[in-house]
């Protein structure tokens, strides 16, 4: 009887394991979803940077991702190291747990919440009005929109589908009210009520959604909370550092170099964001594993991992000149900073080693590999950026994230 197109696919995917060292249906199965979310994300995000580009001045946008950042900065608060444990916790069937998550963040973002208003009250009194407004509203909503979670719930459920539809619809919502703002009314305040008011009302949706449709049980994992608080107080310093480029190019630089800088990395952050399916898969698997096995298993998948992003860079570098003139013509300048950003690419595969320490809650393992690549981030950006300008910038970045991502393997190989 001849197989099916459905048998001979499943045929050749376990025929490729031995190749990749992967289990390729579990991967093409989650993949499909996932990778499916990411490129209408990336479609999306690439609707919305053309919008950005075309229909905002340089310094107007510089501006706005300014504002952005700040918001991310006032974000701190929110527990972001939640997810993770959420994830392991829902992994071993503490699906309660999310409910209480939920809740700790809405108290806990009430301090992010008066700082956005420190914050806004200081441009205010030095008569930036329109500073002071657009992070007046950004300090009211972030908050909210970082203590609705509902991702982690299906990631460690394996519903990958049913995640990519939410991720999907969320962003092409999203961006439908940004583009329809920047055609009808591109004011900078209105374009931030507008970006931080539909997330959060697209979000509070499909978490009502969530409870109603797949409701979650009503067990509680104790670890989550303390784990989880002891991922937030790591990931402090990654979310200072992550926005400390942007604040330091901002002041030092102005914010047209703001905005040059930011589209100069767009096409590298957003191949990591088509590639993000990989890693999301990658953590139950990794958890589900013994420690031997992953030890063994997982630098060679590593490798070949970056063999493929040699070959992603080398085609970018030769079409991001027609890429940039063809969409994104005033920002032509930031070719040249986008070759030498690619490089950061090779860091996308060692955040893999991640998860060991993760899974078996190795918290001095990971505060200390938590805090490497933001302290030199923000030592060497500090150092190098007021120097060099945008340049100084991507190599502080590059040579930061090195240092950490050797010391994450050399952590990894000592489990």
């Amino acid at each position: 009887m001849p197989l099916t197109l459905k048998q001979k696919l499943y045929k050749f995917l376990r025929y490729s394991e031995k190749w990749t060292g992967t289990d390729m249906v579990y991967l093409a199965k989650g993949g499909f979803w996932l990778t499916g979310s990411k490129v209408i994300n990336s479609a999306v995000a690439f609707g919305l940077a053309i919008a950005y580009a075309n229909l905002l001045s340089q310094e107007t946008y510089g501006q706005y991702k300014y504002i952005l950042s700040i918001a991310s900065l006032v974000g701190i608060t929110a527990l972001t190291g939640m997810d993770t444990s959420l994830v392991r916790s829902i992994i071993k069937g503490y699906e309660g747990s999310l409910k209480n998550v939920i809740k700790l963040r809405i108290k806990w973002g009430f301090w992010g919440m008066f700082i956005g208003f420190a914050i806004s009250a200081y441009y205010f009194i030095n008569e930036n009005n329109i500073m002071a407004a657009s992070i007046f509203i950004a300090a009211i909503l972030s908050p909210l929109i970082n203590a609705i979670v509902y991702n982690p719930y299906f990631e460690g459920k394996k519903l990958f589908k049913t995640l990519s539809k939410y991720s999907a619809i969320n962003q092409v919502f999203v961006a439908i009210l940004i583009i329809g703002s920047l055609i009808i009314f591109p004011n900078i305040i209105f374009l931030i009520f507008i970006y931080f008011f539909s997330n959060f009302l697209i979000q509070l949706i499909l978490l009502i959604r969530t409870y109603k449709k797949y409701k979650p049980n009503d067990k509680i994992d104790p670890d989550t909370i303390s784990f989880g608080k002891h991922l937030s107080a790591m990931n402090i310093l990654s979310l200072v550092a992550n926005q400390f480029d942007k604040i330091l190019t901002w002041h030092f630089l102005g914010p047209i170099q703001l905005a040059i800088y930011s589209f100069a990395t767009i096409p590298a952050t957003q191949i990591q964001s088509l590639l993000k399916p990989l890693s999301i898969m990658a953590f139950p698997k990794i958890s589900e594993q013994d420690i031997e096995t992953t030890k063994k298993t997982l630098p060679k998948k590593v490798l070949k991992f970056w063999g493929f992003l040699i070959l992603i860079i080398i085609v970018y570098i030769l079409l991001s000149p027609i890429f940039y003139k063809l969409f994104f013509r005033e920002y032509t300048d930031a070719i040249k900073y986008s070759w030498l950003f690619s490089l950061s690419l090779f860091s996308f595969p060692m955040r893999l080693f991640s998860y060991p320490l993760i899974a078996h809650a190795k918290h001095k393992d990971l505060y200390i590999t938590n805090l490497i690549n933001p302290v030199t981030k923000i030592i060497f950006l500090s150092i190098f950026l007021p120097l060099y300008g945008i340049w100084g910038a991507i190599f502080a970045i590059l040579s930061a994230t090195l240092i950490s991502d050797a010391f994450l393997y050399y952590k990894f190989t000592k489990i």
